[in-house]
This record gives structure tokens, C-alpha cells and sequence, in this order.
């Protein structure tokens, strides 16, 4: 009997988790994902520290969080993306198993 593992992917570029998505849909194609609400950080910089206040630009940073539900073992989860680290696809995916 395998249990159910769940994967959290974070990132903080959508097409990337999309491409990470396509490659676990290979290994196991009874994947059930689930896409969490994004995170928007903003942020403000001051143009020019010394005279103009108001000269400001403001900028987002936005976070992208999937949940993956798979049945396969964990363990060979973690080899096949492991691989896919060592040969730097995707650099900018965070990958949690729990």
C-alpha cells in the first residue's frame, strides 16, 4: 500500500511550475494539483536618496505556489527530481515534499 505524497511547488515565474508540472505529469499521469491564491509583495525605492521624495519607483514581486498530490513513493519522486536539479532545469522552482 503507498501513501499519498504531497509536493509543494513554489516559484516565483508561472511558466516555469507549468514545465515542472508537464514533467511529474510524465512520471505519473493520476497527478491531482491544486493552485493556492498568489502572494503580491510590493516595494517602493526612492529614485534619488538626496533631493526628490516624491521621485519613487514602485515594483511587485509576485509568488506562484501549486500542491501536487501523487501516489508514487516518495523516494523515487525525489531521485527523478533530483536529476532534473543536477542538469539545471528549472533552477528557479522551489521543491517541498511533505
Amino acid at each position: 500500500m503507498c501513501l499519498q505524497t504531497k509536493i509543494v511547488l513554489t516559484s516565483h515565474d508561472n511558466k516555469e511550475l507549468k514545465a515542472v508540472h508537464k514533467k511529474l505529469i510524465m512520471v505519473d499521469s493520476s497527478l491531482k494539483m491544486i493552485k493556492l491564491p498568489f502572494r503580491t509583495k510590493r516595494f517602493t525605492v526612492l529614485r534619488s536618496p538626496h533631493v526628490n521624495k516624491t521621485a519613487r519607483e514602485q515594483f511587485e514581486l509576485f509568488t506562484y505556489k501549486w500542491v501536487i498530490f501523487t501516489r508514487l513513493p516518495r523516494k523515487i519522486l525525489e531521485y527523478y527530481l533530483d536529476k532534473q536539479k543536477t542538469l539545471r532545469k528549472n533552477p528557479g522552482v522551489f521543491i517541498q515534499f511533505k
